[in-house]
Order: structure tokens, then C-alpha cells, then sequence
């Protein structure tokens, strides 16, 4: 091999070294790129684990960094944002109150009212029911419970896939774990508590937030069932999707019969012998039917008003003192939570729904008591009269009046004399007015006793200046209702005075004669002692007749007006005719 080929093999050799060099170059290249790709992957996949994302019936949404916060150890969720979210329409101010109050607001889904208060430790919720156009009188109009088939999986409006029982604006009363708070003027509500707020599930898994609303638990749930060859049908009744919240399911079985079965264990937790069934949210309780019977029992199956043949229907009446509106063949009544009767399950109708007066009156109502007047009485309806209860089932009214309350009329308007229903304290009494042979009365509520006899052509309110006045009509003359019974207050408590100074003479008359009777036999009197003492007892007993005669004579010439004020004259003729007719009615 000469030089000229040894040099030309060299440079082959260090060209092959240059390409080996250069290919574990890439390959080196190749290898670093390949590492920081995963590297990035794994970085970017660790950053996306960490960034929180919320999933609503598993599609993504935006999330907003002020939709939680943490305050005192507590979390908390935006009412408004969390609304929006889920699709609800959000209301600032207190439902019904239209106002714009920043402590309330109250959130409007497809069934129900939620109305929320700030700083609060519950909250109500309110039914909303379209279709609800029954008269309690009118049975034919009743909204019954529908069920779906279990192969009925599809809607096409969510709006009206549930059928809501209830009467429309049922109020239901639901205690939180923590207060509602107000941050950066907005209204935030404890999360623990978000799933019975907003009738949802709700999950966190690391960083991701799962939320099921009401539709999608029902359509999963119908798909769970369809595989289950034991369960038939599932109640699309709104009370009863509720329960799928608390992982309850309400489902008819093959022999056609309902039951509760627990969506996390599959156990029966409320055995399949009902007709049917009627879950109460806020209490975890259930409305049970028989064929001929109703009762109501909790998720342990423990029975709180057995179930009975004497009542058709239960439905809750008052959630504060927990009252239950019975309904029997004989009519309607109230029941307390142990079953007890309240109200006799005898008229044709019982609460402010009886009362058909009502709409005339500016009076509002407790929207915690709707059905009581003043959160405290029961009214009552039967062949065409009105009585009255309160809620220990006292009955304050007898069922005899034709009506409550004094309706103004076109022309009363015209003066500017407004209806009255309810006397307040201010007026000098709290009272309800008695409507009798189209004559009115006034009742005081607090002393449970007619006051005024059904004797007044009207009683009506005057406001001017922002003060309200009552007034009460008798033989065409017109008698101011707070200056009547501030008399009427005075003349009875210096009655009263009178009588007890009468009866501290008497008693001590009568002691006086108790010891001279005692002292005549410890001493062994002389028989004409014992005469002449007894003749002197009987002196004075005379005397206290006398004394008596005297005041009863001198106090009935004044009633009989010997010393009246001419210009008060009408008005002292009504006090005396008012005080006979109340000694005769009483």
C-alpha cells in the first residue's frame, strides 16, 4: 500500500468515526429529548393534578377563584356564583318581601324556592307547584303521584320531568351545621351543608370537584334500577327524587308495592308492604300509605305517628311547632308529632286556606308559620262558620261566627277607612274581630274573652301622617278603639280596687265575729250575754248588708247615668249596653 492509499484509508476511518460520534450524538439527543419530554408531561400532569377543576354531570366548568373561601376553619361557597353555575336563577332580597335587602337572597330552580339569610343557622325552602289548583273542598282536583317505567330513561324537558305532590309554596324548614356568612357583600353558604342546600352530590377527588345534580342522580338511577329485575317502577314524584340526596331510593317492587332501599349498601331500609310513599327532606322522615291508612316513620324505621285507619292523609301543616293537617272521612284536622289531636279531625277545612276573608286584609304572615294567624292560632271552617284554635289545641273561638275581620267597603274607601282583621296592642287590646248576623265584635285574644258583642256596624282604620287609628261604629256614633278601652281599662281596674277593699271589710267583719263567737265560749257566758253578743254580731252584719246595698245602689246610678257628661252621653249609653251584653254572652 503506497502513501497515497495509506492517507486516503485514514481519512475513511476518520470519517466513519466522525458519523459514529455524530450518531451517538443524536441518539444521546434523542435520548435527553425524550426525558425532558416525559419530564414536561409529568410536570405538566403533576400541575394539572394540582390546579383544581369542578365537573358538573362530568362536563367541566369554569371555576372562580372567589367561588370558595375559608373562614374560621370553615368552608364556605358563594350562593350566587354557585347558582350560576348549576343554572338556577339568583334573586338578591327576601322572597316575597321584594326588596333588595344584601342580608337575604333567594335562589329559583325548575321546583322550589331556596331563601337564604345571612349570618343564619337554617334556611327555607319553598315548593313550587304550577299545576297546583286545588281547593282542599275539591278532591278532583288532587295532583296525584305518577311513577316512571324503569326503561324510561329519556326527557327532553327536565322542567317537567318530576310531579310535585305538595301544595304549591309548602315551606320546609332546614337546619345548617354552620352560619351563613356575608363576605365582600356577598352571601356565602357552609359547603358541608351544599348538598341539601342545592339538592346535589357533591364529591372532591384531590383537586377535582364532582357535582351530580337532581336530573342526572334520577337518570343514573333509573339505569341502576332497569338492571335490578326486583324493582319495577320509580316514583318521579319531586318529594321523593329528593331522597336520592341522601342516597335513599323510593321504588315500587314486583308486587307492586313501594319500599326504601339505600343506595350504598343495596339494603332494604323500609320494607315494600306501602302503597305509597312521601319522603320529607328536611326531616329524613316519610309519609307511609296503607290502603286504609297513613302514618309517618324515620329512616330507622322507627314509627313517630303509627299508622291509623282513622286518617286518609297526613301532610305537614306547621314545621315550627311541628303540627301535621289530618284528613278522615269526617274532614279535616291538626295532629302534633305524637300523634296527639290538636284540632278535632271533624271540619271542612283547618288554617288561613279556610278563611277566604283573607286576601282583603294587608296583614302578613310569618313565612316560618304560613298556615297560623299571628304564628299562633288555628283557624277552623265548618258549615259556613268560623271558629278558632291555638297550637297547644286550646279552643279559643267556638265555630259560630259568620266571619272574621270588617271588609271596607267602596265607600269606606272613600273616607280613607281601611279593613281590619286584627286589633294590635297599640290600639289598647289585641283583638280579632267577630263577624255575627252581619253585626261585628271584637275578641281579645290575649284575655280569650268577648270584649265588644256583636253589636257594631263597623270597625275600620284611619291612617294619616303615618299613624294608624281604629275606630268602632255603634248607633251611627263613632267611638276611638284605644281611648274606649283605655277607659274601659281604668273603669275595670278601679271596679276591681272597690271589690277588694269591700271584701278586706267584710273579712275583717267576719274575723271580728269569729272571735267574739270564741271568746263567748272560752269564757262560758252567761246565756243573756250570749244573746246580747250575738244580737250586737247581728247589729253589725246589718250594717255590712247596708254598706253592701249602698254601693251596689250608689254604683247603679251610675251606670244608669244620674251624674253622666251630656256631650259624652252616646258614648256612656254604648259602655252600658256593651257591659250587659257581655255579662249575658260571657
Amino acid at each position: 500500500m503506497n502513501l497515497e492509499e495509506s492517507n486516503e484509508f485514514a481519512q475513511e476511518e476518520n470519517n466513519k468515526s466522525k458519523k459514529k460520534k455524530m450518531i451517538l450524538l443524536l441518539i444521546i439527543f434523542c435520548i435527553i429529548g425524550i426525558v425532558g419530554l416525559f419530564g414536561l408531561i409529568g410536570y405538566l400532569k403533576i400541575k394539572d393534578n394540582n390546579t383544581k377543576k369542578i365537573f358538573l354531570n362530568q362536563e367541566r366548568k369554569n371555576l372562580s377563584s372567589t367561588l370558595f373561601i375559608e373562614q374560621d376553619g370553615n368552608s364556605y361557597v358563594s350562593a350566587e356564583e354557585f347558582s350560576n353555575l348549576l343554572g338556577y336563577k339568583y334573586h338578591p332580597g327576601e322572597y316575597k318581601k321584594y326588596n333588595q335587602d344584601e342580608n337575604f337572597c333567594y335562589i329559583e330552580t325548575d321546583y322550589e324556592i331556596i331563601s337564604i339569610q345571612s349570618d343564619s343557622k337554617n334556611l327555607k325552602k319553598y315548593l313550587i307547584n304550577s299545576k297546583d289548583t286545588r281547593n282542599l273542598e275539591d278532591d278532583e282536583n288532587t295532583v296525584e303521584k305518577e311513577t316512571v317505567a324503569v326503561n324510561n330513561t329519556n326527557s327532553n324537558n327536565t322542567a317537567e320531568m318530576f310531579i310535585v305532590k305538595s301544595k304549591n309554596d309548602t315551606m320546609k324548614l332546614f337546619d345548617l351545621s354552620t352560619e351563613t356568612i356575608k363576605y365582600n357583600n356577598n352571601i356565602y353558604v357552609p359547603v358541608n351543608d351544599i348538598e341539601k342546600i342545592f339538592n346535589i352530590k357533591y364529591e372532591i377527588n384531590g383537586s377535582r370537584t364532582y357535582i351530580s345534580n337532581l336530573y342526572y342522580l334520577y337518570q343514573t338511577t333509573l339505569n341502576f334500577v332497569k338492571n335490578n329485575e326486583k324493582y319495577t317502577e320509580v316514583s318521579n314524584c319531586y318529594e321523593n327524587v329528593l331522597a336520592l340526596v341522601d342516597d335513599l331510593l323510593i321504588v315500587k317492587n314486583d308486587s307492586n308495592k313501594y319500599g326504601v332501599v339505600s343506595l350504598e349498601t343495596g339494603k332494604t331500609i323500609i320494607d315494600f308492604i306501602y302503597t305509597d310513599i312521601q319522603y320529607l327532606q328536611n326531616k329524613e322522615e316519610f309519609f307511609v300509605y296503607t290502603e286504609n291508612s297513613v302514618g309517618l316513620i324515620n329512616k330507622n324505621k322507627e314509627t313517630i305517628i303509627s299508622p291509623t285507619s282513622s286518617y286518609e292523609e297526613l301532610t305537614v301543616f306547621d314545621e315550627i311547632n311541628q303540627l301535621y293537617m289530618a284528613k278522615s272521612k269526617k274532614g279535616y284536622g291538626i295532629l302534633n308529632r305524637r300523634g296527639d289531636v290538636v284540632v278535632p279531625v271533624s271540619f271542612e277545612n283547618v288554617g288561613l286556606d279556610s278563611f277566604e276573608s283573607f286576601e282583603n286584609f294587608e296583614l302578613s304572615v310569618e313565612s316560618d308559620t304560613p298556615n297560623l294567624l299571628q304564628s299562633k292560632y288555628i283557624i277552623v271552617y265548618d258549615n259556613d262558620k268560623l271558629g278558632l284554635y291555638d297550637v297547644e289545641g286550646n279552643q279559643i273561638l267556638k265555630t259560630v261566627y259568620d266571619d272574621f275581620g270588617y271588609i271596607a267597603t267602596d265607600e269606606d274607601k272613600e273616607e280613607g277607612f281601611d279593613s281590619v282583621l286584627l286589633l294590635p296592642k297599640e290600639s289598647g287590646i289585641n283583638g280579632i274581630i267577630i263577624k255575627q248576623n252581619d253585626l261585628y265584635g271584637i275578641f281579645d285574644l290575649d284575655g280569650v274573652n268577648v270584649l265588644v258583642p256583636c253589636s257594631l256596624t263597623k270597625v275600620y282604620s284611619v291612617t294619616r301622617d303615618g299613624q294608624t287609628e281604629y275606630f268602632m261604629l255603634f248607633d251611627d256614633q263613632e267611638i276611638n278603639v284605644s281611648d274606649y278601652f283605655s277607659d274601659y281599662v281604668n273603669d275595670e281596674s278601679e271596679m276591681n280596687q272597690e271589690n277588694d277593699d269591700k271584701n278586706d271589710e267584710n273579712n275583717e267583719n267576719d274575723f271580728d265575729e269569729e272571735n267574739n263567737n270564741e271568746n263567748n265560749e272560752s269564757n262560758n257566758a252567761e246565756n243573756s250575754d250570749e244573746i246580747e253578743n250575738n244580737e250586737n254580731n247581728g247589729f253589725d252584719d246589718e250594717n255590712n248588708e247596708s254598706s253592701d246595698e249602698e254601693f251596689f245602689e250608689r254604683d247603679s246610678e251610675e251606670n244608669n247615668g244620674e251624674n253622666f257628661d251630656e256631650e259624652n252621653f252616646d258614648e256612656e249609653f254604648f259602655e252600658e249596653e256593651i257591659n250587659t251584653e257581655i255579662e249575658e254572652e260571657n
